[in-house]
């Protein structure tokens, strides 16, 4: 046995010790390798003009049921904020005085969204509604439930017959009614939801759709469908009321948000969405922002502005999620697992490099791929971790190729080693600034990467990509700068893949199991699978 083997096993040794020890005492398990949905959620709104003083406010998401909230910022500018707690749920109040600049309001956080399906009971009697749900009961000028068209409508759906008088039943005689005819509240709720749901169409109407305008033409986009549902339960005495939020599928910022229906059944306040068919069930990309029929967003008079929101989903590890001490508790880091010292970049950063190392060793050792620098890929896949992978990568091609165009000019100068790379450096940072500003201008996002990527390492990777086109031409150097950004890319999708978050984080002991690895992978003396293919055509001919 060799020393490289010995140490490899003895490795493996070490490892399913530690492994052993960490499932019997420190409770780990298969369990903690679960993957859940994260949404990176963004609201933004843009004040592009005012008279007089400013007063705006906005709902934002507040923490219930199935949601849990993580890492929020807001941004106002110079604008006066203020968070008010409402029953109808968390509102931003800014204010301040008029400016002839624009003002821009951005609420950011993360989202641990949960689908929410109810169960119900088939056989629940009719029950008075409670003295706290009398708002959810009465008629308004968008819900018209005491109007004589939803009554009659009203007695079609359920199967009642139309007798005179029948428009001034109260809610206590048509649950009399439906009670002597056999049908529960939840028979009664899914009558109601089908009408909504197959007879009023589909559509796209701009501004506010009432009830009787929906009855009346028909179809109806998600406001009028979710108005003649609650209008026809409030008439019956089921509490009902309308959610105001955004469905978390749009990554490109849209001002689209969306109106649904909850229904009090029982303890339950039952969600049903009439336009995307969804009834008893709310989706994990659904997510409240009201409560009510209320506007999102109320504004003194004068004020013009644009909004909108955009929503990126991920899927993280669940043991961030949910747990004492892990990641947004109060009092504790943004890590987890059984070492809770940093936040998630830095796990990705840290604990995931091994990862991003062993594929590069395979690359190299097995498959003969070259890159600039052992730990370049890493750093550069971490750097497209951070922003648009597009907008990043395009920023390295253009440092490297400028600053290679740079190099050659330094050539004449016949600087030395380090003031070379002091300059060098400073032509990376000015060509970052340069790109970070022009990309600002489209998009204010564009440049995030300008801060995150290795300004130093990307000026190595300019001296030798320098090298090699000189000693060996153009054309072995973009050889090596291409095979250098495919790893990087490899890296990338190592540290961004659930699966390695989370038993890195789950059970750290796997490192051990890495080193083996590299191990194993530096003592690989066969042939490579680039020499397997470059000299196919020889194995062709000798064969017999």
């Amino acid at each position: 046995m060799t020393r490289a083997s010995g140490t490899y096993w003895a490795l493996l040794g070490l490892f399913g010790l530690a492994l052993l020890v960490h499932v019997q005492f420190l409770g780990g398990g298969l369990r903690d390798l679960t993957v859940a949905d994260e949404f990176a959620y963004d609201q933004s709104l843009d004040i592009t003009g005012s008279v007089g003083r400013i007063n705006l406010l906005m709902y934002i998401p507040t923490p219930r049921l199935g949601l849990e909230i993580r890492n929020e910022t807001i941004e106002t500018a110079d604008l006066d904020l203020d968070i008010r707690e409402t029953p109808a749920g968390r509102l931003v109040v800014v204010g301040g005085q008029r400016g002839g600049r624009e003002r821009h309001i951005r609420y950011r956080a993360q989202l641990s969204s949960l689908a929410l399906t109810f169960t119900l009971d088939p056989d629940q009697p009719w029950t008075t509604a409670a003295a706290g749900d009398s708002a959810w009961l009465a008629a308004t000028d968008v819900i018209q439930s005491d109007h004589p068209d939803m009554a009659r409508l009203l007695a079609t759906l359920v199967g009642v017959d139309p007798i005179p008088g029948l428009e001034k039943w109260d809610s206590s005689r048509w649950q009399q009614e439906l009670e002597r005819a056999g049908i529960s509240p939840l028979q009664a709720l899914r009558r109601i939801y089908n009408y909504a749901d197959d007879e009023i169409a589909p559509a796209t109407f701009s501004g506010t759709t009432d009830a009787l305008t929906a009855l009346r033409l028909g179809e109806s986009s998600c406001g009028g469908k979710s108005r003649i549902m609650v209008a026809l339960c409030r008439r019956l005495g089921l509490p009902s009321r309308i959610i105001g939020g955004v469905i978390m599928n749009q990554v490109a910022r849209k001002r689209t948000h969306h109106l649904w229906v909850e229904t009090r059944l029982g303890d339950a306040w039952v969600p049903c969405d009439p336009l995307n068919h969804y009834f008893a069930h709310k989706p994990a990309h659904f997510l409240t922002l009201y409560v009510g029929d209320l506007p999102l967003i109320r504004h003194s008079r004068g004020l013009t502005f644009d909004y909108g929101f955009s929503t990126t989903r991920r899927h993280v590890p669940l043991i961030w999620l949910g747990k004492p001490g892990l990641a947004g508790e109060p009092g504790s880091s943004d890590g987890g697992g059984v070492i809770p010292l940093l936040g998630r970049h830095q796990y990705s950063a840290i604990l995931l490099a091994p990862f991003g190392l062993l594929l590069i060793v395979f690359a190299r050792q097995v498959v003969g791929l070259e890159s600039i620098g052992t730990f370049l890929p890493i750093l550069l896949g971490f750097s497209l971790i951070q922003a648009d992978w597009l907008v990043t990568g395009v920023q390295m091609v253009l440092a490297i190729l400028l600053g290679v165009l740079m190099r050659f000019l330094l050539t004449r100068l016949n600087l030395l080693h380090v003031p070379r790379a002091a300059v060098m450096i400073t032509f990376v940072v000015l060509i970052f600034l340069v790109f970070s500003a022009g990309m600002s201008r489209l998009d204010s996002l564009a440049g995030i990467g300008t801060i995150v990527l290795p300004i130093a390492a990307l000026a190595m990777a300019v001296e030798k990509f320098t090298l090699v086109a000189m000693d060996k031409g153009t054309a072995d150097a973009l050889k090596l700068l291409g095979q250098t950004l495919l790893l990087a890319v490899g890296c990338r999708a190592v540290m961004v893949t659930p699966f390695f978050q989370n038993v890195t984080i789950a059970f750290p002991e796997v490192l051990l199991l890495i080193i083996a690895m590299i191990i194993l992978l530096g003592n690989y003396r066969g042939l490579r699978w680039r020499e397997l293919w470059r000299f196919r055509r020889v194995g062709q001919r000798t064969a017999p």
